[in-house]
């Protein structure tokens, strides 16, 4: 749950309320200009941040929980605009690696 927040606390205020909505679907999706294509697989880099004053550990973390517990987070630019974070857990109990 708690990485789920912090994909939601990545989008903008008003976008949360909708994005708690769709909780039961892995994907938090992001109405902005989108992710630099340079930036997508840093994005989960520790202390990478692409907003001012943010520490970058919030998607860094959230990728090694979802992995330690045999998921994958993501992230994909959408085709109108925006981008959204994807994540998959395998189905029943994991033990962490």
């Amino acid at each position: 749950m708690r990485v789920l927040f912090v994909c939601v606390k990545n989008t903008s205020r008003s976008q949360m309320a909708e994005a708690l909505m769709k909780m039961a679907l892995p994907e938090v999706e992001v109405h902005s200009a989108g992710i630099h294509p340079g930036e997508m697989d840093r994005i989960f880099e520790p202390f990478f941040s692409t907003h001012t004053g943010g520490m970058g550990l919030g998607l860094a973390v959230c990728r090694s929980i979802i992995g330690a517990h045999g998921g994958r987070l993501w992230a994909t630019n959408n085709e109108a605009a925006g981008a959204s974070l994807h994540f998959t857990l395998p189905r029943g109990p994991s033990a962490p690696a």
